[in-house]
C-alpha cells in the first residue's frame, strides 16, 4: 500500500472513531443482565464469582458509559467502573430483601430508590449514603428535589433544598402514587385512581386536576413546556399551560399506557399495550404516527433515552405467532430504529439503559 493510501486509510479510521454513534446499552432479562459497548453488536453477561442469583432479573439498570449499575432483587446493587470489564457488589446498599425501584442521576448525583429507602452517591456510585427510609419517585427543579414515597395509607412527600443532602417530610396525601414530574417550578403527581395532583409551593400543598380526576396516571412526561399525562386505558392528555387545563390527544385514543421520551421536537412513546408512537411536532394532536418496525403485538415494558439515543425493551408478545422479545435502538431521536440480535432467549426485557 502506498503512503498516500495509508494516509487516507488513517484519516478514514480517525473520522470513523470521531463520528461513531455507538451506544452503551445494559438490560435486565429473566436470565441475567447483559451489556454492550457497540450498539448491541456484541454482548457480555454481568457476572460475579460466587453469585448465582445474578442469573435472575435486574429490575433497574443504569449506564453513563464507564459507570454501570444493576439493581438485582435479593442480590443487591452490582457495579462496574470500567465499562463492564469487572463487576462487584456495592457494600453501601443492603442486599437483604433488596427490592429496587429506580436508578436516576440528577445534578451529577446518583440516586438509588429501593423498598428499604433512598440512597445517594456523589462519587459516581462508588459509595452511597442512605438519605431516606422510604424509596419512591424523584424529580427536581435545580437543587430542589421532591420524592413521592408510597405508604400503607397513601403517599408521603419529601423535599430537599440542598441537592439531596438533607430531607424533610412536607406533606402527605391519602392517595397512591404512580409518577412524579416537574415543569417550570410546578410539581405533578400521578395517582392510582385519583387522577393528577399539582403543587405550586414545592410539594407543601396539592390540588386535584378536575379534568383528570378518577383516572390512573401511570406516567407523566415533560418537554418544551408541554406536559403529557398517560391515563391507563383512558387515553393520553396534553397540557400547554403548565397543568391548568388538559386536552385529550386525538390520535392516541386507542393506546393503553404510554411512557414518553423526548429529543428536541420529537416525542416517542412506548405503549405497554403494544407498539410505539412518534410525533415530530412536540406531541400535538394530529402529529402522531405508529413506528412501523416495532410490532404492535409486543408490549413496551422498559425504555430509556439520552439526547438522540433511545432504547425500547419488549416482552414476548401476544399470540402463538408473536415475535420473540427484543430491544429496539434509535440514534436519531426515534426516526429510525434497529433491532440487534440478543444474547439470550428471555420472555421479557425488564429494564434498560443507554448512553
Amino acid at each position: 500500500m502506498s503512503i498516500t493510501k495509508k494516509f487516507i486509510s488513517m484519516l478514514l479510521l480517525v473520522f470513523s472513531i470521531l463520528t461513531n454513534s455507538y451506544a452503551n446499552i445494559i438490560f435486565g432479562s429473566d436470565y441475567g443482565t447483559y451489556f454492550s459497548s457497540n450498539n448491541g453488536l456484541n454482548w457480555s453477561k454481568v457476572s460475579i464469582k460466587g453469585q448465582p442469583f445474578l442469573n435472575t432479573n435486574a429490575e433497574v439498570v443504569y449506564t453513563d458509559g464507564k459507570v454501570m449499575l444493576a439493581g438485582v432483587n435479593v442480590v443487591g446493587l452490582v457495579v462496574s467502573f470500567d465499562a463492564g470489564r469487572t463487576w462487584s457488589l456495592s457494600n453501601s446498599i443492603p442486599a437483604t430483601l433488596a427490592t429496587f425501584y429506580k436508578i436516576q442521576k440528577i445534578n451529577g448525583i446518583i440516586y438509588v430508590s429501593m423498598l428499604t429507602g433512598m440512597y445517594r452517591s456523589n462519587n459516581d456510585g462508588k459509595t452511597f449514603n442512605k438519605v431516606l427510609n422510604q424509596g419512591g419517585g424523584i424529580t427536581n427543579n435545580g437543587n430542589v428535589l421532591i420524592v413521592a414515597s408510597g405508604t400503607n395509607s397513601g403517599t408521603d412527600i419529601y423535599r430537599s433544598i440542598d441537592n439531596g443532602v438533607t430531607w424533610s417530610n412536607v406533606s402527605s396525601l391519602k392517595v397512591s402514587s404512580y409518577s412524579i414530574a416537574e415543569s417550570n417550578g410546578v410539581y405533578f403527581l400521578g395517582t392510582g385512581l385519583s387522577g393528577l395532583y399539582r403543587s405550586l409551593d414545592k410539594g407543601e400543598t396539592w390540588s386535584k386536576s378536575a379534568e383528570l380526576f378518577g383516572l390512573g396516571i401511570k406516567h407523566i412526561g415533560v418537554s418544551n413546556g408541554m406536559i403529557f399525562a398517560s391515563a391507563n386505558y383512558n387515553g393520553q392528555y396534553l397540557s400547554l399551560d403548565n397543568g391548568l387545563s388538559w386536552k385529550k390527544i386525538s390520535d392516541l385514543s386507542n393506546t393503553t399506557d404510554l411512557n414518553y421520551m423526548f429529543s428536541g421536537n420529537n416525542v416517542v412513546a412506548g405503549d405497554s399495550g403494544g407498539g410505539a408512537y412518534i410525533s415530530l411536532n412536540n406531541g400535538l394532536s394530529g402529529t402522531w404516527t405508529i413506528i412501523p418496525n416495532i410490532p404492535t403485538s409486543q408490549s413496551i415494558i422498559s425504555q430509556a433515552s439520552t439526547g438522540k439515543k433511545m432504547a425500547l425493551g419488549t416482552n414476548k408478545g401476544f399470540g402463538s405467532s408473536a415475535p420473540p422479545p427484543n430491544i429496539y435502538i434509535s440514534d436519531d431521536g426515534g426516526i429510525s430504529w434497529s433491532a440487534p440480535s440478543l444474547p439470550v432467549n428471555t420472555p421479557s426485557i425488564h429494564s434498560i439503559s443507554i448512553s
